[in-house]
C-alpha cells in the first residue's frame, strides 16, 4: 500500500461512545408520539442512520406520517437534548492517542459523520480532539446519508483542494463501526477498517480488515497492517 495519505474516522461509534446518548436522546423527543424501543432494536434498525432518515423511519414504522417540517422539528428537538448530554460521553480505549499520533505524523484526517456537525465538534470538544482534524463532513454537508457514499465522495474532495493534490484512493483508510458505513466507504473506493464497537465481525465482514479496537494501535503499526 505505500504511505498512508489520509484517514478518515466515522465519529459515533468509532472515537466516542455516544450511541446511549443518541437512544436517551431519540426516546425522549418521541415520548409525546407514545413511541418506544428498546436499545437492541434501536442498535439493529436505526444505528448507521442519520437523525433525518432514522425519525423518518422510525415514524413510518409507528404509522405518524413523516412529513419534513415535523422531522426537522423532531432533529432540533433531539439535538438540543444531544448537546445537553455531551459531557457524558466517553472516547473508545486507545483511540485517542492514535489520532494525535497520526495528526503528529503529519497525516490528513477527515471526520465523516452522519451526526450534526455541533454534536461531533461538542463530543471532540469533550475529548480533547477539538482541533485534530482537517476537514468535517456531516449531516448538514449532505442530500443522502449512509450507505450512500456521498459523505466520503466528499470528504476525500475537501482533503484534495486543502492539500492542492489529487489523493490514491488505495492510500486512503477509513475507521467505520457499521454495515452502512463500511458500505458507503467501499462505494467510495477507499479501503475500510471497521471496529467491533456497535457490531460483531461477523456483520462488519464487506470491510477489507476487521479489529477489536484502537488499544496499541500507531500509526506505523496500522502501515504494517495494511501492508499484510
Amino acid at each position: 500500500m505505500g504511505r498512508i495519505e489520509a484517514i478518515f474516522f466515522d465519529c459515533d461509534g468509532v472515537i466516542v461512545d455516544t450511541e446511549p446518548v443518541h437512544y436517551r436522546s431519540f426516546l425522549e423527543t418521541l415520548k409525546p408520539f407514545g413511541i418506544y424501543f428498546t436499545y437492541e432494536t434501536y442498535a439493529k434498525k436505526y444505528i448507521g442512520f442519520d437523525d433525518r432518515d432514522g425519525f423518518r423511519e422510525i415514524l413510518r414504522e409507528h404509522n405518524v406520517r413523516p412529513e419534513q417540517a415535523l422531522i426537522e422539528r423532531l432533529i432540533a428537538e433531539k439535538n438540543a437534548k444531544v448537546l445537553r448530554y455531551a459531557s457524558e460521553v466517553k472516547p473508545f480505549d486507545g483511540v485517542v492517542d492514535f489520532i494525535k499520533a497520526a495528526k503528529a505524523s503529519n497525516m490528513s484526517l477527515a471526520l465523516v459523520s452522519g451526526a450534526l456537525r455541533n454534536e461531533v465538534l461538542a463530543f471532540l470538544k469533550s475529548i480533547g480532539l477539538y482541533d485534530a482534524f482537517d476537514v468535517f463532513v456531516t449531516a448538514e454537508d449532505v442530500t443522502k446519508s449512509k450507505p450512500d457514499p456521498e459523505s466520503y465522495l466528499l470528504a476525500r474532495r475537501k482533503l484534495e483542494l486543502l492539500l492542492g493534490r489529487t489523493l490514491s484512493p488505495e492510500k486512503c483508510v477509513v475507521f467505520e463501526d457499521t454495515p452502512s458505513g463500511v458500505e458507503a466507504a467501499k462505494k467510495a473506493g477507499l479501503q475500510v477498517i471497521a471496529v467491533t464497537n456497535s457490531f460483531p465481525a461477523e456483520s462488519l465482514g464487506a470491510a477489507d480488515m476487521v479489529i477489536a479496537g484502537f488499544s496499541g494501535m500507531t500509526p506505523e503499526k496500522l502501515g504494517l497492517l495494511l501492508d499484510d
